[in-house]
């Protein structure tokens, strides 16, 4: 298994920041605290399980309140996560992955009266 490594994290949570910045103003502020969270923590390991990212980022922004920490808690959980099975994704499951996208048709949205 390969591990993420901080910066591989650090350059995905600040992709999402960016992204987030034409969103509400409480994602926009929610990624700024992530992105703080993770410079002062500089380390991956607390965010692979929701409870113990949770810990962390208490510690960090223990002003916030319990709801800011968890969202902040969760989007540093989800994006190493997700960047953790693309990484130990299979070369072969990733073709599969391709294909069955491939093959997809366009999906239609119909508006019924």
């Amino acid at each position: 298994m390969r591990n993420v490594t901080l910066e591989e994290f650090f350059i995905e949570v600040e992709k999402e920041n960016k992204y987030l910045q034409v969103s509400t103003t409480y994602r926009k502020e929610t990624a700024k605290q992530a992105l703080y969270v993770l410079k002062t923590v500089q380390d991956v390991k607390p965010f692979y399980k929701r409870d113990e990212a949770l810990e962390c980022v208490s510690k960090v922004l223990c002003a916030a309140n319990l709801e800011r920490q968890k969202d902040v808690a969760k989007i540093l959980n989800v994006i190493l996560n997700d960047l953790f099975l693309n990484k130990n994704m299979s070369v072969e499951f990733k073709e599969h992955l391709a294909e069955r996208n491939k093959n997809r048709g366009n999906i239609i949205l119909k508006y019924f009266e």
